[in-house]
């Protein structure tokens, strides 16, 4: 039975099951899931539908459920692990990966996923995260930039055993083709901190006049870093936070990803998958999600590069068009749920099994 269970509390009727002895080929892993919290960043909501899809049994477990004390959620963790009920422990994000490698007793199957590029600053910090990792007996990434990225990160020590499993998106995304009625609308979905590189887009759309394109802006902080910037003449359509952007998505022209960092960005494929061009820097795995044809790429803090790569999509719609086709079959195949699952599933029967041999 899959259920959640925050901090020490249970979020629904499902009872704790009793400790068990390691997974073998005739019973059913459980998973254990660690995660600092239920966000809405693409790590969270990767997790939420593994555990909704998956066919083997899962329990979350947010270190800052019950307190923001740091010390009080590692002996939280500590409590819960020494508990059992689970075959085995996936921890996501490198605050959870630290604390489970602090707190897991000896034997304990450990999976470390991670979601991104190591940012890990001074000395004792990023010793402390080679340290966790080299704990695991697995690390799966969700793109080869991050697994290379990492394993420089790791050196002089050596990184358990890796494997990648790519970020994956529902196939049944509605496609949102640009309107040749309107204006043409180029989109951007995320967040406004600095990694994410919209005040670069913000300068890039200075380079326009108005009327000439509109905008749909979705993402925490998106209103007022517009309303910090009046001196543009495009309209834009600056939204909040959204559970659900591409149903608030408008038809689009090109869907514009200027981030100076990334992993494996989900909002690319979720373009993929919506039937949208893409202008992405070419950083971390974006690199390789938008190669072989697939979107336009641009180097990182570049304005320029930004405004002419959105009038190329308008110019030549037939090459954009090609690049939406070339995205969307790469999409189906790589990034497509079912895969997803059943690459995750066998990654944990594995780690389940080999700890029970």
């Amino acid at each position: 039975m899959q259920h959640m269970q925050l901090g020490g509390s249970e979020v629904t009727a499902a009872t704790r099951q009793p400790r068990r002895k390691s997974a073998t080929a005739r019973t059913t892993p459980t998973v254990l899931h660690v995660i600092n919290s239920a966000g809405v960043g693409g790590a969270e909501r990767q997790l939420s539908e593994i555990v909704t899809r998956s066919s083997l049994n899962h329990e979350i477990y947010l270190l800052t459920a019950e307190s923001d004390n740091r010390i009080r959620q590692v002996l939280g963790l500590r409590q819960r692990l020494r508990q059992g009920g689970f075959d085995l422990v996936v921890a996501w994000l490198d605050r959870s990966q630290i604390a489970v490698s602090m707190t897991a007793p000896v034997g304990t199957p450990l999976i470390a996923a991670v979601a991104g590029l190591p940012r890990r600053q001074g000395p004792r910090s990023r010793w402390q995260l080679r340290a966790a990792i080299s704990r695991y007996d697995m690390t799966i990434f969700n793109s080869q930039a991050s697994l290379n990225a990492m394993q420089e990160f790791m050196r002089p020590l050596k990184t358990p055993r890796v494997e990648i499993v790519h970020n994956a998106v529902p196939m049944e995304a509605p496609r949102m083709p640009a309107d040749p009625q309107s204006p043409p609308r180029i989109g951007y979905i995320g967040r406004t901190s600095p990694d994410k590189g919209f005040d670069i887009l913000l300068e890039a759309l200075s380079r326009f006049r108005h009327g000439e394109i509109e905008v749909t802006a979705i993402g925490r902080g998106v209103p007022e870093a517009v309303a910090a910037y009046p001196q543009l003449e495009v309209e834009i359509e600056a939204i909040g936070h959204s559970a659900q952007p591409w149903a608030t998505m408008r038809s689009l022209s090109a869907l514009v990803v200027p981030s100076r960092t990334e992993g494996s960005p989900n909002v690319v494929i979720e373009a993929f998958a919506a039937g949208a061009p893409v202008i992405a820097t070419q950083v971390g795995g974006t690199v390789e999600l938008i190669g072989a044809g697939r979107g336009i790429g641009i180097p990182p803090e570049d304005p320029d590069a930004i405004a002419t790569a959105i009038r190329q999509v308008i110019r030549e719609r037939d090459r954009a068009e090609e690049q939406v086709v070339a995205a969307r079959h790469y999409v189906e195949k790589e990034h497509s749920w079912p895969a997803v699952i059943e690459r995750w599933d066998n990654l944990c029967w594995a780690v389940a099994r080999g700890k029970a041999q």
